[in-house]
């Protein structure tokens, strides 16, 4: 399984820290963490899709919370972790819809946790696991353009340009992600209504160009909702 994470913290010791418990917390699993470290919270790869944002809160420039509002307008649904020595502040972290609150002084302990809350499987995270290779890859919904299916199988298509193929029904795939953005289009698609850049005759166009063809009453259907994201 693999988990890609940012961890954002202005001290360099406590990003030591953080990277050696990953390695604890790691060892002898099945899961590989794919993390980048950053020390300057002005970072604008901060941005980027991660499965999980770890974030200090006392930083020069930006505040973590500051940050977190900016990760929150881009992604609804992101995954957002404080970290801090600062146990006073937890209750301004829950105001933010704060996956976890992660505190320095009990590090490993509290990262443990913070995983075991994002891999339960009744986690209403929005995220989609698959197997390929023998290996198990744990997909944001956000990170996901469109699927399709094709026999027993079903082709996604991710927003970095990547197309994986997989043995898993749209219909599991429809209710694992659980989501309000990923939603059905028909019996054959899956579509992230965050990617849709325009409707013609019978045709959802993607934003990397790609075209569905539906029918006028998905096409309908798929617009209504397109348009209550827009208005959220």
């Amino acid at each position: 399984m693999i988990i890609k994470c940012a961890i954002v913290d202005d001290d360099k010791n406590d990003l030591e820290r953080i990277r050696s418990a990953f390695e604890k917390l790691s060892f002898g699993t099945d899961i590989d963490f794919i993390n980048d470290y950053y020390t300057d919270p002005n970072n604008p790869a901060i941005l980027n899709s991660y499965s999980i944002h770890i974030l200090d809160i006392d930083m020069p420039g930006i505040r973590g919370f500051d940050l977190a509002h900016q990760l929150s307008r881009k992604n609804p649904h992101a995954v957002i972790c404080f970290c801090t020595n600062h146990d006073d502040l937890v209750y301004e972290a829950l105001e933010l819809n704060t996956f976890f609150f992660i505190r320095k002084d009990h590090l490993t302990e509290d990262l443990y946790k913070a995983l075991q809350k994002y891999l339960a499987p009744d986690s209403s995270v929005n995220k989609l696991l698959i197997h390929i290779d023998n290996r198990s890859l744990v997909l944001n919904g956000d990170d996901i353009m469109f699927i399709s299916v094709a026999g027993n199988n079903s082709t996604i298509r991710l927003t970095d340009g990547t197309t994986l193929t997989v043995r898993k029904s749209l219909k599991s795939i429809a209710e694992e992600i659980c989501s309000e953005t990923v939603v059905p289009a028909g019996k054959s698609y899956i579509i992230n209504l965050s990617c849709i850049s325009a409707f013609e005759k019978n045709t959802i166009v993607m934003r990397d160009a790609s075209r569905i063809a539906v029918s006028p009453g998905i096409l309908r259907n798929t617009k209504n909702l397109f348009m209550k994201h827009m208005m959220r």
